[in-house]
C-alpha cells in the first residue's frame, strides 16, 4: 500500500475481558499500516465516536457492542470489522489471533464487506418522536402484569391481521438468527433484502411467520396490552408503548457494512455457532 496512510478506527469495550491485550497488539501491529485512533467506548459515548474519521472501524467486544456501534453511525455506515471478545460472535467474526490476516486484507484492499438491510422504526411519544435504527429487530412484547396482549399490523396501509399472544417480532435477515429463530421464525439469507414477520406465542393455530418485501412499510398498533409492555430495538433500546400509537417500520436508507471473515465460508457461523444443519445423534 502506498501512498498516504489509512484511517482505521479502533472502538475498544473494556468492559469485555481481554480488551487490553488485543487492543495493544493492534495499536502495535497497525502502526506502519495505519493511523489508528483508538477510542474507549465502555467511557465514551458511541455519538461521539461516530464523528471521529476512520475507513475502516475495528470494533473489540462482542455481538452486542457491533449493534450498539451500527446504530449510533447513523447514516455514515463504514465497513465494521468485529473482533469477538464476548460469548457467540456471529457477527464478530474474527479473533484476536486474526490480527495479522486483518493486516493482509487491509493492505491488499481485498476485505470481503456484506452489505446488508438494515431498519428504522419510529413512534410518537408524549413530547417528542421516537426514531431509531435497528440492525437485528423491532419488538413489541409483553410486560407486567403478563397477560396476552393484542397488536393490529398493517402493511403498505393494507390491515394484515391481529395478533393475541405474547407480541410480535419485525427482524433483518441478519436478526432472523436471533430472536425470531427462538420464536419459531425463519432463517434468512443475511444478503437478501427481506423483512421478517413473526407473532411470538400467538393464541391461534393459524398465526405463522411472514417473509415480506425488504420495501414493505410496516405499521404495528398495540390495542390491548400490559402496563409493562415495550418496544425493544436490538435488545437494547426500550420504550413504552401506548395502546392506539402504531410504530412504523420500514427499511432504513444506510446499509449495516460488516466485514466477512475470508476464513470461514459464507454458512460457516450458521452451521457452527448455531449447530444448524446437525444430524441426529443415534449414539446410544
Amino acid at each position: 500500500m502506498t501512498g498516504k496512510k489509512k484511517a482505521i478506527l479502533v472502538l475498544a469495550n473494556h468492559d469485555r475481558e481481554g480488551v487490553t491485550p488485543a487492543l495493544k497488539l493492534i495499536c502495535r501491529k497497525f502502526t506502519d499500516l495505519a493511523e489508528v485512533i483508538s477510542v474507549d467506548i465502555s467511557r465514551q459515548t458511541l455519538d461521539e465516536a461516530s464523528k471521529l474519521p476512520g475507513e475502516i472501524v475495528v470494533v473489540l467486544g462482542g455481538d452486542g457492542t457491533l449493534l450498539g456501534v451500527a446504530r449510533a453511525f447513523g447514516d455514515n455506515q463504514r465497513p465494521l470489522l468485529g473482533i469477538n471478545l464476548g460469548k457467540l460472535g456471529y457477527l464478530a467474526e474474527f479473533s484476536p489471533k486474526d490480527i495479522d490476516q486483518i493486516i493482509a486484507l487491509i493492505k491488499s484492499d481485498r476485505m470481503m464487506v456484506s452489505e446488508r438491510l438494515m431498519l428504522e422504526a419510529e413512534m410518537d411519544e408524549q413530547q417528542d418522536k421516537f426514531h431509531t435504527l435497528a440492525v437485528n429487530d423491532v419488538v413489541l412484547q409483553a410486560g407486567q402484569p403478563f397477560r396476552m396482549i393484542e397488536i393490529a399490523i398493517s402493511i403498505d396501509g393494507e390491515e394484515l391481521t391481529s395478533v393475541r399472544g405474547d407480541g410480535v417480532i419485525i427482524a433483518t435477515p441478519t436478526g432472523s438468527t436471533g430472536h425470531n429463530i427462538s420464536a419459531g421464525g425463519p432463517v434468512v439469507d443475511p444478503l437478501l433484502s427481506a423483512i421478517v414477520f413473526s407473532p411470538i406465542s400467538a393464541h391461534s393455530l393459524t398465526h405463522r411467520p411472514v417473509v415480506l418485501s425488504g420495501d414493505a412499510k410496516i405499521e404495528v398498533t398495540p390495542r390491548k396490552i400490559n402496563s409493562g409492555s415495550a418496544l425493544i430495538v436490538d435488545g437494547q433500546i426500550t420504550r413504552g408503548i401506548v395502546p392506539g400509537v402504531p410504530v412504523r417500520i420500514s427499511r432504513a436508507k444506510p446499509k449495516f457494512l460488516l466485514v466477512h471473515n475470508r476464513k470461514h465460508s459464507r454458512w460457516h457461523t450458521l452451521q457452527t455457532k448455531l449447530n444448524w444443519g446437525v444430524g441426529p445423534n443415534y449414539k446410544i
